[in-house]
């Protein structure tokens, strides 16, 4: 694979072989254009001006600026350039811009959206589930939190490790997350309960970086201890150290290698533990200015490149060619079968290259400036992804159009980029449905139904089956919407998905963008109601039949979030008439698309029945947040009486506590009491009262629950009240009364 890039000025190994014997190649870095990080803010006032810069190597940087003069008619704003910049396409997030005299020519383009309260300080790393639904990230706050791809809505927060989290990222499934921290603790964690189910433990460093080994069963991890370690996951137990370098590795990356590549033997045979990792190499990105090839399988050394400075992360383009970038901003791109020299270095500044990723037919690249940008094969320009200013952007990830990027200033952006190989319209969705432009609401709908049941995963057995089942969906999803519909018509994707002017010449007023819920099987599902398409799947009983490749059902059981218990503290008056309570409750419910979520809150209605006692459970099933993959717990509120002023109760008696002097407790007096219902009771009391002694009042006590018209009984207890002292006649009479 060849990178052509409009600042390289030589692009392959074989001409520099040519010109300098086979000595390492060291490709100059050509212009590049620079423009204000707020830009798109800027141009959307009124004469709104933003700055533009071009830097060229041994030459003066020419500045200049950009200035908007209006709105054309669909709403797009007209933006002219200073003497030496050209102004290209424009559209509401981006601007291509070129410097005809140094040949070189940026897209630039802002974000679709921004999330700045995942974490309150700098973002260090984050990563995108496969289905692109969920986000995970680490920060310098001591935080790392799972949220929702589309709003940035926080789902979990995982908390486990001692000091800060360097690194994270999803397993395949995207329901696991794996981690690793200045603690020296490889972790593995359940998106869905937040829950740390494996602890690797081994490193005597700090962990810098990981990699996943195909589907997951074993990961690895580097060390600034100098190692990388195989670790397996079901066994919780490392399966040996790859490497030891002597120096901090500070990024890997695992990928099939060439065939023609000698990647050694191993010493002694492989453990049965070890899965997915024969014709692997891994690559170890060292602080010691070196790039390492080592054989995944075998432990054996495969390559060993000198760099510039010290490397700080790499990645796989194919099983030829891969990428490093290092500390003073180069990138090299080399070929796994020969290291001698690289293909090329691309340099656009001297700040660190902090990571790469692999995007189509080029990569992805952030350095320590700000800058974060895009070079594809296709492309005569650069695409700069703006609005980090100056601070360092650690980490890209992307799912399918989606770019998303982590930042110092602690603010995670995402950017929203249109088919880079297809003409302006992007996906053609009435190809995807093999269907001319003219197709009616009838030609759509049957155009679905058979391709859907055709491509359906549980049906068709071929690889591709699977995204192009989701394709048709999304197609389906557009093209059945009159509204949705007539947008893609007139603006094809990029104005679908990026949103357009509601009207002409409004400057603000913009349609919301189009986002793919991306589940594939409820619109089918929807489509096809209650009707199962896939009857002869099933026997004649009903139970699904045994498939050779999976049930139609096949996703697992979905697991409920455990119970959320809450006190609801009541009065011994509203347990002993009844009464009605109303609890707000505010909780994360599922939108429509089936994949992002808002805060909403409700009201849960209790009637509180009388003679209700304490301890009593109400429980509103599956009334909590809401969530893809989980069943939403039941709320529960346990019923606590609150202390009353003059009764206690047990069980449906109550109990009064009369306070009465000695006297009267020898000779008899009438107890007065107060009722809940508010009536006054005349107890006599005629007995003499002794310090166990109980008067009790039938009928008066709280309402029996199977039948609140009968009631439990009023305890009267006695606190005698003894006289502090008595004079000398008192006693004598006390004494000729009660003594023999």
């Amino acid at each position: 694979m060849w990178l052509r890039t409009s600042h390289t000025p030589m692009t392959g190994r074989r001409k520099a072989e040519e010109e300098g014997g086979g000595c390492r190649l060291k490709m100059m870095a050509a212009a590049t254009l620079r423009i204000q990080s707020d830009w798109s803010q800027a141009l959307r006032r009124d004469e709104g001006e933003a700055w533009l810069s071009c830097r060229s190597p041994g030459k003066p940087t020419l500045y200049g600026s950009l200035t908007r003069r209006g709105l054309s008619s669909e709403g797009v704003p007209d933006i002219a350039a200073s003497e030496g910049f050209v102004v290209g396409e424009v559209t509401k997030k981006s601007i291509l811009i070129s410097c005809p005299h140094e040949n070189v020519s940026t897209k630039f383009l802002a974000p679709y959206t921004t999330f700045a309260r995942i974490h309150q300080k700098s973002i260090t790393c984050l990563d995108i589930s496969s289905g692109g639904g969920l986000g995970v990230s680490t920060s310098t706050d001591g935080t790392m939190k799972i949220w929702q791809a589309a709003n940035g809505e926080i789902r979990r927060l995982l908390e486990g490790h001692v000091y800060d989290v360097n690194c994270c990222r999803f397993f395949p499934s995207g329901l696991v997350v794996l981690s690793g921290g200045m603690d020296a603790q490889l972790k593995i964690w359940s998106a869905e309960d937040a829950s740390c189910v494996v602890t690797f433990k081994g490193h005597k460093g700090g962990i810098l970086d990981t990699a996943i080994v195909d589907r997951g069963r074993n990961v690895l991890s580097c060390s600034r201890d100098g190692t990388a370690r195989l670790w397996d996951c079901g066994k919780s137990s490392c399966l040996g150290v790859i490497a030891d370098c002597g120096s901090p590795i500070n990024g890997i990356a695992v990928g099939t290698a060439d065939d023609s590549v000698n990647l050694g033997t191993p010493e002694k045979a492989p453990s049965e533990r070890e899965i997915g990792t024969e014709g692997k190499i891994l690559l170890l990105a060292r602080e010691d200015k070196k790039l390492q090839g080592v054989g995944l399988q075998s432990r054996q050394p495969v390559f060993l490149f000198d760099g510039s400075d010290a490397f700080n992360c790499c990645t796989f383009l194919s099983s030829t060619y891969f990428l490093a970038g290092t500390q003073d901003g180069n990138i090299y791109q080399l070929d796994v079968r020969n290291t001698n020299a690289p293909i090329q270095i691309i340099h656009r500044s001297g700040a660190p290259v902090l990571s790469l990723l692999p995007y189509r037919d080029g990569f992805i690249a952030s350095q320590g400036d700000g800058t974060c940008f895009i070079i594809q094969q296709d492309l005569d320009y650069v695409i700069d992804l703006t609005e980090a200013d100056c601070d360092p952007v650690y980490k890209v990830a992307q799912w399918e159009k989606q770019i998303y990027t982590c930042c110092r200033d602690g603010v995670v952006r995402r950017y929203q980029l249109g088919d880079l190989e297809e003409a302006a319209m992007g996906q053609d969705y009435y190809a995807v449905l093999e269907l001319g432009r003219q197709a009616t609401d009838a030609d759509i709908k049957k155009a679905y139904r058979l391709l859907a049941l055709e491509n359906h995963p549980q049906k068709c057995r071929e690889p591709e089956a699977q995204e192009r089942f989701r394709l048709l969906a999304e197609a389906y999803d557009v093209l059945s919407d009159p509204v949705r519909r007539g947008i893609y018509d007139r603006f094809g994707e990029e104005g679908l998905k990026g949103g357009v002017p509601v009207e002409s010449g409004s400057e603000d007023a913009w349609t919301p963008g189009y986002v793919f819920h991306n589940n594939p099987d409820r619109v089918f599902k929807e489509f096809f109601g209650g009707h199962n398409p896939f009857a002869e799947f099933f026997t004649k009983d009903g139970v699904e039949a045994t498939l050779p490749f999976g049930g139609l059902r096949g996703r697992g059981v979905m697991k409920q979030d455990p119970p959320m218990v809450w006190d609801l503290h009541v009065s011994l008056e509203d347990l002993f008439f009844g009464c009605t309570k109303k609890m707000k409750i505010s909780r994360r419910v599922m939108n429509e698309d089936g994949q992002t979520s808002t805060i909403r809150d409700k009201i849960l209605i209790i009637d509180v029945q009388p003679g209700w006692k304490q301890g009593t459970r109400i429980t509103f099933e599956k009334e909590g947040d809401q969530g893809p993959n989980i069943i939403p717990a039941d709320i529960i509120f346990v019923i606590q009486e609150k202390p009353h002023p003059r009764f206690k109760r047990s069980n449906d008696d109550l109990i009064y506590v009369a306070n009465i002097p000695l006297g009267k407790a020898l000779i008899g007096c009438t107890v007065e009491v107060r009722t809940l219902d508010g009536r006054l009771l005349n107890i006599p009391i005629n007995d003499i009262v002794h310090p166990t002694y109980c008067k009790v009042v039938p009928g008066e006590g709280m309402p029996l629950l199977k039948d609140p018209h009968q009631k439990g009984d009023l305890l009267i207890q006695f606190n005698v009240c003894f006289p502090k002292r008595l004079s000398p006649n008192k006693k004598v009479l006390l004494k000729r009364a009660l003594l023999p």
